[in-house]
């Protein structure tokens, strides 16, 4: 389901593995993708636990660490944000439909 869950993904390994510098890689991912990389991983790490809590019965708590946030609060506010309801009711909500 998730690639790399178990490596901790941050800007400066990504930058280093294209062998960018990351200010450079900064500036060419937003021109080309109209948002910032955290951003972008941090809506991929939400979309991904959409997933699981659709397909799993794994408690929320360990979807946040296995799509890669360190954070249980942060993961509910950063899931919030972008879905509109927590994870907990986001799960319920599918499991009615």
């Amino acid at each position: 389901m998730v690639n790399n869950n178990h490596n901790r993904i941050t800007l400066q390994n990504v930058a280093r593995h294209i062998s960018m510098n990351s200010s450079s890689f900064c500036t060419f991912f937003k021109r080309e993708k109209g948002k910032s990389f955290i951003s972008a991983l941090n809506e991929y790490r939400i979309n991904c636990s959409c997933l699981m809590l659709r397909e799993t019965n794994m408690p929320v708590s360990e979807i946040c660490f296995a799509v890669g946030f360190n954070d249980i609060p942060w993961f509910n506010r950063s899931f919030r944000k972008q879905i509109g309801v927590l994870p907990k009711d986001y799960r319920a909500r599918m499991a009615t439909n």
